[in-house]
């Protein structure tokens, strides 16, 4: 594909990322256009427009834009100025522009403040005399200079309608270098996961959903519109059928190369008293053992960190979830153990244990918070948090356990 393909291509995506973007931040109550009033446009309850967005994407690490004779700048003005001037946009409006490659440094756009209103309409005739020497220069040497007559004549339509131009500087901004993947990422809560893969597939499901939706209404000849419903709508869809699960909780291979575990260092906590006791063949506990030592240490270790790094879960939402794994074996003990522990024989608590331990560590799914499910990569954090309650203890496997364990 040559430079000329791809430079538009990788414009006419970014719009769909910064639309993306807007979505996730904007409020409840507004509507967000493609290619409606501007690049971008979000209009409010009652129909009006609160901002306009010109958005400008380079392929070159070098790249630039918005320069002082760049038709980038002059032609977003005279736009914004033509729908200011056609009542299509009032007082009230944003005018923003977006890059997401450096503006150079003496542009006038960072002056661009109603506070400076003389200043800049200084520079923009100085401007305006230094484009038309340059007209006369190349006319001396018998060339023409078309690109620069265009430029100019915007500039003319520019100075020619100061009050349209003084409303766009009393109400702009811009961006630069503009990060947008992370400023999504923040916005929806996940600025914090350190998985990239599972980012960039979550973030590929986005933008082709804003893609393909805006191909969809402009194929019926209606306008590119979303709401904030329409957004977490598709956010509500993604989270139930995407793995954000792994983007929360590392894999137990990952953790295990990052723990030094000591295996005989916990031989005398509760939860492994607790399991010695049951009775089953020998070479399966030895299995057993070293499995609950494993998703014990790293369940913690993951949780810690989880808590530690992450801005989207806290300790108390690691509290709910112990509770929701202690009513869960609470429902199995009433189960498998109805009536009074000291009801049952020996041989019948043993059977009664390994009955619901084993659904407990094999078959038993709980989410972690909403929709924040567990496969077999991360389950160890569940077990784990089963483990530390046997070995507080606020959970046990024989019926008898309080007897035996809680003194």
């Amino acid at each position: 594909m040559s430079d000329s393909a791809k430079g538009p291509g990788a414009g006419y995506i970014y719009q769909f990322e910064l639309a993306l973007v807007e979505l996730a931040k904007m409020s409840r109550d507004n509507v967000l256009s493609i290619e409606k009033m501007d690049d971008l446009a979000m209009q409010d309850i009652k129909g009006h427009y609160i901002m306009t967005i010109q958005a400008k994407h380079s392929i070159s690490v070098t790249g630039s834009t918005f320069g002082n004779t760049s038709s980038d700048l002059w032609k977003t003005l005279v736009n914004w100025i033509d729908k200011i001037t056609n009542g299509h946009v009032g007082s009230g409006n944003h005018f923003k522009v977006i890059t997401n490659v450096k503006i150079p440094k003496n542009s006038i756009i960072r002056k661009f403040r109603i506070e400076d209103y003389d200043e800049v309409i200084e520079e923009i005739r100085s401007i305006k005399c230094d484009q038309e020497a340059k007209i006369a220069k190349n006319k001396s040497k018998g060339k023409n200079s078309p690109s620069i007559k265009a430029i100019l004549s915007k500039v003319d339509k520019v100075l020619n309608d100061l009050p349209s131009f003084q409303i766009i500087l009393s109400n702009f901004s811009y961006e630069e270098n503009y990060q947008l993947k992370e400023d999504f990422f923040d916005s929806i809560q996940l600025g914090s996961i350190t998985d990239d893969s599972y980012k960039s597939d979550l973030y590929d499901h986005f933008i082709g959903w804003v893609i393909n939706k805006t191909k969809e209404n402009w194929l019926n000849s209606n306008e590119a519109d979303f709401t904030k419903k329409d957004f977490e709508e598709k956010y509500d869809y993604l989270r139930r059928v995407h793995p954000l699960k792994k983007v929360l909780f590392r894999s137990k291979k990952e953790i295990t190369g990052l723990a030094n575990i000591d295996l005989n260092q916990t031989r005398n906590d509760t939860f492994i008293l607790q399991i010695e006791d049951i009775e089953r063949d020998e070479d399966d506990k030895k299995e057993i053992i070293k499995e609950a030592i494993f998703n014990f240490i790293l369940s913690d270790i993951e949780i810690s960190y989880v808590i530690t790094k992450s801005n989207t879960f806290t300790k108390p939402d690691y509290e709910d979830f112990k509770e929701e794994c202690y009513n869960n074996w609470k429902k199995l003990k009433k189960k498998h153990a109805p009536h009074d522990p000291k009801k049952y024989s020996a041989s019948e608590q043993n059977d009664i244990a390994i009955k619901i331990f084993d659904e407990i560590m094999d078959e038993i799914k709980l989410s972690f918070i909403e929709d924040f499910n567990f496969d077999n990569s991360n389950k160890y954090v569940q077990n784990g948090t089963f483990l530390q309650l046997s070995n507080e203890p606020k959970i046990g496997w024989i019926p008898s356990w309080k007897e035996k364990y809680k003194k």
